[in-house]
């Protein structure tokens, strides 16, 4: 069971808030988008209530999954109430280690989504997202920064994911990783890591 569970679309929406998040443009996607082309196809894991995807998903070849079906009912019917049709195939009720999709510019993974997996999944996890990239495609986790408020529930305990406990395993699998530091508009300080194939 998973916290999500108990957390619904609105309280999930004001968390984003408060983490500095949400709003017309949201300090992540502001951060993805520096790395995005057009016609890039993307995979965003855990895309919630498309607070990110409905940002993407008129614009590159997107792909969202999401493993809580009243977030993706909230995404779905915002983008039927904004005129976007037939998005059964892209805004798709899986989790990542069953999805079966692959070829992507980039795989993003929002908010704290890598901390849903275990330590020992996470690496798996980004290894499995890197088999499922183009050539020279990238991966991009963002998580709160070393040191900052990591969740907004008490009873939420993710799998901490920081670039830097990482950082010699990554250079391993990867051509390129790197670290960017930004703050959000309320304070926050994020961490974007970025993976080269």
């Amino acid at each position: 069971m998973s916290v999500y569970d108990n957390v619904n679309c609105e309280e999930l929406n004001y968390f984003a808030e408060q983490a500095g998040l949400g709003g017309e443009s949201p300090a992540d996607f502001l951060q993805f988008e520096k790395y995005l082309k057009i016609n890039n196809s993307i995979l965003e894991v855990g895309c919630g209530t498309g607070r990110i995807g409905k940002h993407l998903i008129s614009v590159y070849k997107y792909i969202g999954i999401e493993q809580h079906q009243p977030y993706l009912i909230f995404f779905k019917n915002y983008l039927a109430n904004n005129g976007i049709k037939n998005v059964e195939d892209m805004v798709i009720y899986s989790a990542f280690e069953n999805y079966q999709g692959n070829n992507f510019d980039v795989i993003i993974f929002p908010w704290t989504v890598i901390g849903e997996f275990s330590k020992e999944a996470q690496l798996t996890t980004i290894k499995r997202a890197k088999d499922m990239l183009k050539t020279n495609g990238l991966i991009l986790i963002d998580n709160p920064a070393k040191g900052t408020v990591y969740n907004e529930e008490d009873d939420y305990e993710p799998c901490k994911f920081y670039y830097d406990d990482w950082k010699n395993r990554l250079s391993k699998i990867f051509s390129t990783t790197e670290q960017i530091l930004y703050t959000t508009p309320v304070g926050r300080v994020r961490e974007l890591v970025i993976l080269n194939k």
